[in-house]
């Protein structure tokens, strides 16, 4: 049972990341035919603040809400650390995401 919930937590983390970065690749989507420096910087950060947040809900306040009574830090601390890979995850393949939008996309490559 502890091995399916270990994978079930990991599936949890990558489907956040994945699904903050596509968001933030299909914001790039809609705004850059308004602005083009506003739709790679907001492309690049909402899926960090999207990160911050969605691991904030699943592994900080899930846990306390189950467990109100806890005043252990070590979860607290734990969930943190998540929090850290995952924006340096996010900064990591946004400034990836970001750089290959700017090679493929036809917009970007005629505004510079």
């Amino acid at each position: 049972m502890e091995a399916i919930r270990t994978i079930w937590s990991f599936a949890l983390l990558f489907g956040t990341l994945a699904f903050a970065q596509l968001l933030g690749v299909l914001l790039f989507f809609q705004i850059k035919r308004y602005q083009h420096f506003l739709a790679h910087f907001s492309g690049f950060v909402l899926p960090i603040v999207l990160s911050v947040a969605f691991c904030w809900m699943v592994y900080i306040f899930r846990y306390y809400r189950f467990h109100p009574d806890d005043r252990d830090g070590g979860q607290l601390l734990g969930a943190l650390m998540i929090i850290m890979l995952a924006v340096g995850a996010q900064v990591l393949i946004g400034m990836f995401a970001q750089m290959a939008l700017h090679a493929k996309v036809h917009s970007c490559s005629a505004s510079t």
